[in-house]
């Protein structure tokens, strides 16, 4: 689907996609995407499964304009806004849990 106002960045061979919009007044997303460059495949991650830094106990709101940052093996989501709010938290998703998804989903595959 086409967005605006998502942030990616780069990690050990893979770009990984947070957030966006449609348009204003459009849809919102929280969903997190992941390319693995060399071997030319999407996955998509569930925001479900970050884990929380600070307050809720609930995955990052849908947003767009936020910050996103990868640091020893975690990415991390902060900000942001939507239609209706202006967010100052924060989030953390480690990324070899990413990749224990992605080996249980070939072992499932292969089955």
């Amino acid at each position: 689907m086409a967005r605006s106002g998502a942030h990616s960045l780069s990690y050990e061979g893979s770009i990984y996609i947070f957030g966006g919009y449609t348009r204003k007044g459009g849809e919102y997303f929280n969903d997190i995407y992941e390319y693995k460059v060399v071997q030319n495949e999407w996955y998509s991650v569930f925001a479900s499964n970050f884990r929380i830094n600070l307050r809720a106990q609930n995955p990052p709101s849908a947003r767009t304009d936020h910050s996103f940052v990868g640091f020893e093996n975690y990415l991390y989501v902060y900000g942001g806004r939507d239609e209706m709010h202006i967010f100052s938290d924060i989030y953390q998703y480690s990324i070899s849990k990413i990749l224990e998804l992605h080996s249980k989903a070939r072992t499932n595959g292969d089955t």
